[in-house]
Formats: C-alpha cells, structure tokens, sequence
C-alpha cells in the first residue's frame, strides 16, 4: 500500500452531507467516494465529478457516468433540471461550491498540509522568492515541494499541473509531496498559480502578505501561524554573513524573512544561502 493509499480516507455521500452541508437524497449516503475531479479528463472510476460550468450539460454528464464517476456535485441552481433526471448514480446539489472545495479535498486526501511545514508567499516577486526560500530549506536538510507556476516540484521531480491551481489540485499535489517524503512546501501565490480559493484547507506555517492571501484565496491562519515580518537590519545582517549575498536582492531578502518567521537560526540561514550562491 502507497503512502498516498493510506492517507486517502474513506469519505461516503453521507459524510459530504454531514460535514459540508451538501443536499443529496437519502439512499445515495451509502456510496463512497475515492477521488475528486474537476474536469472530464481527470475522471476516475469512484470520483465525485465537479463540473466546471463548460462541461455542466447533460452530454458531459452522461459521459462522466460512463467514465466511471460515482456522484456529481452542482450548484443548487440546478436542482430539478431534467438533465440531472436518469444519469443512474447521486446527483448532489451545494451553494458556494468553490469555498467547500478544499474542504473536501484535504478531508479526503488525508490532511496533507498538516504533514507538510507550509509557506505561502505573496507579492510581485512571489515566484522568485518561493525558489529562493526552497532553495534555503533544502540547504537546510528539508525535503522540499514547490508550487509555482510553470515549474512546480516535488523534491526534484516536475510536477504536472493545471494552472491555476484550484484548491482541489493543490490538495493533491501536496498529497504527492507527502508520499514522496516532503517535509515541507513553498507556494506562490499570485494568479498564474493559484486559482480563488485554492488556499481553502491548507494549514499555513508561514505566510506573507497575510491580508491578500485571505481575501484572493481563501486562507485561514492559525495561532501557530507566523508572519514575516523581519526587521530590515535582521535580514541585512544575515545575508552579509552568507559572504557575498546580494543585500539589496529584494525576493532574497523575502526569502530570507520567511525563513526567519519559521525559526531557523540567522546563523544556518546564511549559511544554506552561502551553499545555494555556490551552487547556481
């Protein structure tokens, strides 16, 4: 059994009811999902299908029934239409399915994010930061997973990913974080990456931009998160000690204030950082 097999949970009709607040009918609570897909192309046998509004037509529908799709979620708007009448499996029916998304991703991929040290990075630079400070906490020792658009990475393998990211996706991608022995994930988060609300079920260790990140992608925080917020003299202090590091790198000094909000000693930052100008 794969790492991701025993973090998948059991996840039937009923606990989508009892747990998110989706409508279905009494004798579909019974029937238990084992994946999730959000377009035709990623339907499995077992999935619940979330149609994107293109493929919400009784053609699209149909075939996903013949794909093998055990359920389908739409929007309350379509309850009664004669299109849902007759497909054979549960058509199930929710209001703001968007924001319910990642909810029910991370409960049926096993919480990912809670197995993962999280740093989610905002700004103009967020793509440049997020490869600085993965790189930081690989020279580190930390197994590392990336999400950024155009170059995701699960330790050093590439990712294939749909961008922007929807909070289903993202949830998966972490999940294969996990099983490929991650301890920790940078994500960028700014539009070519993320989808809205794609942060909705993601535990966050370390965040900035944290006001952004929550009106833009649905992010809630914990008491355990911390902000970056690095005084100027602290991270100018610890890239001159990385011997030639450039102070005025703004996505380095990011970087750097991200790695300090986590906990790590100014004393190892400047060294991994020293390690990784080496390297490049």
């Amino acid at each position: 059994m794969s790492v991701a097999d025993m973090l998948m949970r059991r996840m039937t009709v009923g606990d989508l009811q009892t747990l998110f607040s989706i409508e279905c009918a009494d004798d579909a609570r019974a029937v238990t999902i084992t994946d999730l897909a959000c377009t035709s192309n990623e339907i499995k046998p077992g999935c619940l299908y979330i149609p994107p509004a293109a493929e919400r037509d009784e053609e699209h529908l149909r075939d996903a029934v013949t794909s093998g799709c055990y359920a389908i979620l739409l929007p309350q708007v379509w309850r009664g239409r004669a299109s849902t009448d007759d497909l054979g499996i549960p058509v199930l029916f929710s209001d703001e399915i968007d924001k319910k998304l990642g909810l029910i991703a991370a409960h049926l991929y096993g919480e990912p994010s809670q197995q993962l040290a999280i740093f989610v990075v905002y700004g103009m630079r967020c793509h440049s930061v997020a490869r600085k400070l993965s790189d930081i906490l690989h020279m580190l020792g930390n197994p590392v997973g990336t999400v950024v658009e155009g170059s995701s990475l699960s330790l050093s393998r590439e990712l294939e990913v749909p961008y922007p990211l929807n909070a289903v996706h993202l949830q998966q991608q972490m999940q294969i974080m996990v099983e490929d022995g991650a301890t920790a994930a940078v994500i960028a988060a700014d539009e070519a990456t993320l989808a809205p609300w794609a942060l909705v079920g993601t535990a966050i260790d370390v965040v900035s931009g944290q006001d952004s990140v929550t009106q833009l992608y649905g992010a809630t925080f914990s008491e355990e998160t911390h902000v970056a917020a690095a005084s100027e003299r602290q991270i100018t202090q610890v890239l001159v000690q990385s011997d030639g590091a450039n102070v005025r790198d703004e996505a380095a000094r990011q970087a750097v204030s991200m790695a300090l909000a986590a906990g790590i000693t100014p004393d190892s930052i400047s060294q991994a950082a020293w390690v990784s100008q080496e390297l490049n």
